[in-house]
């Protein structure tokens, strides 16, 4: 193919593409900075334009998609996909659903995916665009069923350590009462952002780093929820202890924040040791049934 014929390969490619893009960032411009007014100034929500680079950047690793020919199939499953996405868009916006609005655009991406690209762009394309889940805001009715039982579960466990610890503590509900001071188990407290935010990471490391295997995925994901737990008993613990020992303003100021940071990246160490852990556990199973085999054979 001479220069010529290639420039003009790639300048139908980019419009080919161009002009869906543009309608695209038409309908969620408006999405986006609402977000960002709204609900990305809130500390547990000031991840998400990081979820959108993360996706960005994994879509545009995967950018020779673009330039290829189309593949065969998925031109009926890429409509279905685009309407569902666009009425899902004209919902939310009409009744000012902010989960919905970020979440619409998945469905959006993937018909744009299956329609322009198809079967197959879409295969190496799913998980970048499925990530902008992360983006979504918990829905109010998530976190009104989902953070109870945490919470209480939280309290429960910190009211038993601190006890344990020989501090004197007593629960009321979600109320810790630790001699003079005390301290409320919240939503922010219950865990349930840290299990979002840790099931983001989670998923973005097991994408990287290649694995392949299900069973490895589920029982990793498995394992997001107690940790996620753990490390929020741990804080609450460590901030009833702080309260006692130095007062509430201590407790509420600096070593409010740094405990949230600190606890989290312990969380997020454990997450990768439970990686490590089935991989040797994935690595003896094997191991063993091959063993078997031979031995069986050699008999």
């Amino acid at each position: 193919m001479t220069l010529s014929a290639r420039q003009g390969a790639r300048g139908r490619n980019l419009l080919f593409w161009g002009l869906p893009l543009l309608a695209f960032v038409a309908m969620y411009t408006p999405v986006y900075w609402q977000q960002a007014r709204q609900v990305w100034v809130f500390d547990v929500y000031q991840y998400a334009p990081l979820i959108a680079g993360v996706s960005a950047w994994l879509i545009w690793r995967q950018r020779d998609v673009f330039t290829r020919r189309r593949s065969p199939g998925g031109a009926l499953v890429g409509s279905v996909l685009l309407l569902i996405g666009v009425v899902a868009y004209v919902s939310a916006r009409t009744r000012d659903n902010s989960f919905l609005e970020v979440a619409s655009q998945i469905p959006v991406l993937a018909g744009m995916v299956f329609l322009l690209a198809g079967t197959l762009a879409m295969r190496r394309l799913w998980f970048p665009i499925c990530f902008l889940i992360f983006m979504a805001p918990v829905p109010d009715v998530v976190i009104q069923s989902g953070t109870g039982h945490l919470k209480a579960w939280v309290a429960m466990a910190a009211d038993g350590l601190l006890y344990g610890l020989g501090y004197p503590v007593a629960r009321l509900g979600n109320l810790l009462i630790v001699g003079p001071y005390q301290l409320l188990v919240d939503d922010v407290c219950s865990g349930l952002h840290s299990i979002y935010s840790l099931s983001a990471l989670g998923l973005l490391y097991l994408y990287l780093a290649g694995r392949r295997s299900w069973w490895h995925w589920l029982a990793l994901a498995a394992t997001i929820l107690p940790i996620a737990v753990m490390t929020n008993v741990a804080r609450v613990v460590i901030l009833g202890g702080i309260s006692y020992r130095y007062g509430s303003a201590v407790a509420d100021g600096f070593a409010h924040s740094f405990s949230g940071v600190l606890l989290f990246f312990i969380a997020l160490a454990l997450l990768l040791l439970a990686d490590a852990l089935l991989l040797l556990v994935g690595k003896a199973f094997s191991t063993g049934r091959g063993g078997g085999r031979d031995s069986h054979q050699a008999c």
